[in-house]
């Protein structure tokens, strides 16, 4: 399951993004100020809106007049993912899309839509599993002949439901259930990510003792990473670290440091 497109409206500096097509190991590169960062807040903003909910994450960056594109105060948020997952029902992928809409109106926040959307079968067009607007909607469980499309849409039951209030995500609930299992893999793989903004002032200091699974929110522990990945993901860490890998070091020269220790300074020529 990964994410395979994205497309960001009025979030930031980001009027109309979009990103298609992404592999498994993406770089961005470009000048100050053109909105790298701001492209990866989005999904730490999402992860906010599911952990919390749509007024907290906002809040936390000071509120929708803070986050909406300047001179679109009067227009809606719009985040939409595509991501490519196995679906147990079926035992077959499909791609997936997840839409969100969010707007402030009378200065109250609410999730105006949000929708779950993908194919019943192998053709035919993406069909909408899940869909609320405002806190309240529809969500179709996904049982076998949900994924027939011989199945008359009239025999297949929907189950309506209210949210506590209209800015929480239909996700934070539905996703706790295993009828909806699209629903519950995204939440988590969502509720998972790590977004960590790097800084190599921060990298460079000795680490305490310890495991660390996955970088900071700064990369300061990228030396504990590094270790874990060695020990615990050795194919992973031998195919970032192979020879034909033209960042790999081919040669390492050491020097004493304190406590003891020894730096190690490497030549990529």
């Amino acid at each position: 399951m990964r994410v395979v497109a994205i497309r960001v409206k009025n979030f930031k500096a980001l009027r109309d993004v979009s990103m298609k097509d992404i592999p498994g190991f993406a770089v961005m590169v470009g000048a100050n100020g053109t909105g790298k960062s701001t492209f990866i807040g989005v999904f730490d903003f999402l992860k906010d809106c599911l952990k919390n909910d749509v007024r907290v994450a906002l809040r936390k960056r000071g509120g929708f007049a803070q986050v909406v594109s300047r001179g679109h105060e009067d227009e809606a948020i719009e985040i939409e993912l595509q991501v490519r997952m196995g679906i147990e029902a079926i035992r077959r992928q499909r791609l997936v899309t997840y839409h969100l809409r969010i707007v402030e109106e009378n200065r109250r926040i609410a999730v105006a839509e949000e929708s779950l959307r993908f194919k019943r079968g192998a053709g035919g067009a993406p069909y909408h599993f899940i869909r609320f607007r405002n806190g309240k909607g529809e969500a179709l469980p996904e049982t076998f002949d949900a994924f027939d499309p011989g199945v008359p849409l009239t025999r297949l039951n929907r189950e309506e439901q209210d949210l506590d209030a209209p800015y929480i995500l239909a996700l934070k609930g539905l996703g706790q259930f295993r009828r909806f299992d699209v629903a519950s893999q995204l939440r988590e793989l969502i509720e998972n990510w790590v977004v960590s903004d790097f800084h190599i002032e921060d990298a460079r200091v000795e680490p305490d003792a310890g495991i660390a699974e996955h970088l900071d929110e700064r990369g300061s522990n990228i030396a504990l990473y590094a270790q874990y990945l060695r020990e615990e993901h050795a194919d992973i860490f031998q195919t970032h670290c192979s020879p034909n890998d033209p960042l790999r070091a081919r040669s390492c020269r050491s020097s004493d440091c304190r406590h003891g220790r020894r730096a190690c300074r490497p030549s990529l020529s």
